[in-house]
């Protein structure tokens, strides 16, 4: 289970470092995919800070990067997931974190529904951005999980 979560934030990286590229290129997508681009880059962040039962009690969702920090970000998010998932203990997927939630709740997840939901989350996102490319006139970029499989069989 650990190497299916694992797989999950690579992929994650590598859509996100595909459409990057893309918006840098293609200066004519709405403002909009850029702010959604860069809420998906710093939510990671959110998410293992709460699976590590940090309160936070207030967090900016919608933050302004510039390409060079959305493309550190998208390493430090692999980076700093993948050494999370790997310093869990077996079997991952009962693994528990208590949280706070940000009204100051006490919450209990399992990582992997955090982990689930923050790369559904992106997927989402992704999804909108590709409308977006699409009402630019722009085909948009094929981020897909079953796309990323193949490329990794290829490689």
């Amino acid at each position: 289970m650990r190497e299916y979560f694992q797989k999950l934030v690579a992929h994650e990286a590598w859509a996100n470092q595909k459409l990057l590229a893309a918006l840098v290129k293609e200066t004519t997508v709405a403002q909009r995919a850029r702010d959604a681009f860069a809420h998906i880059c710093s939510t990671p962040e959110y998410w293992l800070r709460r699976v590590q039962g940090e309160h936070i009690k207030e967090y900016q969702w919608w933050p302004a990067f510039d390409a060079e920090e959305l493309a550190d970000r998208i390493q430090s998010n692999e980076r700093i997931w993948v050494d999370y998932l790997n310093s869990l203990p077996e079997p991952v997927e009962e693994f528990k974190a208590d949280t706070i939630s940000q009204k100051g709740d006490a919450m209990t997840f399992r990582v992997v529904d955090i982990l689930t939901q923050y790369h559904n989350h992106s997927c989402h996102h992704r999804g909108q951005i590709a409308v977006l490319f699409r009402a630019a006139g722009i085909d948009p970029v094929v981020t897909d999980y079953i796309v990323w499989t193949r490329t990794k069989e290829q490689s």
